[in-house]
């Protein structure tokens, strides 16, 4: 089939999803074209090739709706999902965010305290998934976005198989790539990071293959304790984790200023009451 023919049949399948940009589209194992919703908003819409190559529509439909009901804000979730001719198709977002890849290849290994952020950001979701019995899948260099209020976990559509662990292996291989870099003969691979930081990814990435990855509970406890500016407070909220902004004595004076402004509003209620 001619790509004027799949792209009239992929814009028929989207109905008023999207409407498909004109130009070529970008081509590996699936096809990426841009495109704009009825809103203007800038979109991706990636077709997948069919079943085994790409994943099965009723799979991924299901995952997503899986996904959709966590949702978590650290997760970035398909604008909309279908099918044609049994190749799965998603409309995603496109935000014009930095993906880290992208900020690597630039710049090299992140700042400690921005890698810290971006590991722990990605550890936070993950025990939210994996708490619901969820596995995300596709987690890399180029799933993770930088935004300005935080990090973004994309490419959910990529994977509808795999087991919690390789979701631990990725974070791992993750945290590796901030801190050290990609390439292991990098003399920035060489720098010196926190006593804790190095013994934590001394632990997530264990000489003994046959070890359980370390989980993402405890590499989130870790993180937690080390302050790293801004950070997902609504993802700490929803997951009961800490912020990571804050050490454990602050977060106890500020937890028992919050209960002394409550007892005053509460007396001066009672107070000024008729």
């Amino acid at each position: 089939m001619s790509e004027d023919s799949l792209r009239a049949q992929l814009q028929l399948a989207l109905g008023g999803a999207a409407t498909l940009d004109d130009g070529d589209p970008a081509v590996g194992d699936r096809r990426i074209y841009r495109g704009r919703t009825r809103e203007g908003r800038r979109v991706f819409v990636t077709r997948f090739a069919p079943p085994p190559d790409g994943p099965v529509p009723r799979a991924l439909t299901a995952k997503l709706q899986q996904f959709g009901e966590l949702a978590h804000p650290t997760l970035q979730l398909p604008l909309a999902q279908g099918d044609m001719d049994d190749c799965a198709w998603v409309v995603e977002g496109d935000d014009g965010l930095v993906t880290l890849a992208e900020r690597m290849r630039e710049r090299g290994p992140l700042p400690v305290r921005e890698a810290v952020r971006v590991v722990r950001d990605v550890a936070r979701v993950l025990v939210a998934m994996h708490r619901r019995g969820l596995v995300h899948g596709a987690i890399g260099s180029e799933t993770v976005h930088l935004a300005p209020e935080g990090t973004l976990l994309t490419g959910l559509a990529l994977s509808t198989d795999g087991h919690d662990d390789d979701d631990l292996d990725a974070l791992a291989a993750l945290a590796r790539a901030v801190f050290h870099g990609d390439r292991a003969d990098s003399s920035m691979s060489a720098r010196r990071l926190p006593p804790e930081i190095a013994s934590l990814l001394k632990l997530m990435s264990p000489d003994d293959v046959s070890r359980k990855p370390l989980r993402a509970e405890v590499v989130l406890g870790v993180l937690d304790t080390f302050p790293v500016g801004q950070s997902s407070t609504l993802g700490a909220m929803i997951d009961s984790a800490g912020r990571g902004a804050r050490s454990r004595r602050v977060q106890t004076r500020v937890g028992v200023l919050v209960m002394a402004g409550l007892v005053l509003l509460v007396l001066l209620w009672l107070l000024l009451r008729p």
